[in-house]
């Protein structure tokens, strides 16, 4: 379970958030930042996405620090997918309907 709240919002630029893994007796598991950037590159986007991620606890250090990696990397691979599917979609509604893609 984890609690995230939207730091930062720019505009087909740029949005990051945080993210927190509290624990029942109030204190916290782990936090990360996040970050997803969007840079035009001709007729096309460079993504740039990161995160910092941190354990706050000591039932942290018990956990396989590669298996936390590798689920982090599949994490930011299904964001990136939905991204794509989500940008892909306006992109094609504009096209459908004759307004631009983005404001």
């Amino acid at each position: 379970y984890t609690e995230a709240e939207i730091t930062t919002l720019e505009p087909n630029k740029r949005v990051a958030w945080t993210a927190k893994a509290p624990l029942k007796n109030g204190s916290l598991l782990a936090k990360a930042a996040w970050e997803i950037k969007l840079e035009p590159k001709g007729d096309r986007t460079l993504v740039t996405q990161g995160v910092h991620f941190q354990f706050l606890h000591k039932m942290g250090e018990r956990m396989d620090i590669d298996k936390s990696a590798q689920d982090g990397a599949e994490e930011m691979a299904r964001n990136r997918a939905h991204l794509k599917t989500i940008v892909e979609t306006q992109a094609e509604q504009a096209t459908n309907s004759g307004r631009a893609a983005f404001a």
